[in-house]
Order: C-alpha cells, then structure tokens, then sequence
C-alpha cells in the first residue's frame, strides 16, 4: 500500500520537520495518489472509478428521505 502526499503546500513550510508537518498540518486534500493492494484507488487527488457529484446527488437524495422518515 501506498500513499503519495503533494508537500508542495504552503502550510506545510517550512520543513523543519517532516512527520510533524504530516501529522499536524497535512490535510486530505494533500493526498495526490493511494494505491492498495496494487489498486490505484485515488489517481491526482481524484477517488478514480467514482462520480463524486453523483456520488454527492445520491447523498442528498438519501439524506432528503431519512429527514422524511423521521419527521
């Protein structure tokens, strides 16, 4: 398994120390690439095989209906 960071962000200079940048002030939009199992899961920031505003659609549908539900 792999995960590639994009360091090339401002908020994480300066580089006095690397593994507290990561841990303290990487964010999950620094994620360029994930690769498990030898499966390349998210390819230039992007889940690959995903259609995330379908994705976010079928969310808000859902979510629409359990508010119904409830109400």
């Amino acid at each position: 398994d792999l995960i590639v960071i994009d360091m090339e962000k401002p908020h994480l200079y300066p580089r006095y120390d690397v593994v507290a940048n990561l841990a303290y002030a990487a964010k999950s939009s620094d994620v360029d690439m994930v690769v498990v199992n030898g499966e390349v899961l998210v390819d230039g920031g992007d889940v690959v095989g995903v259609d995330e505003m379908e994705l976010c659609r079928r969310v808000e549908r859902r979510a629409k209906e359990l508010d119904a539900m409830v109400k």
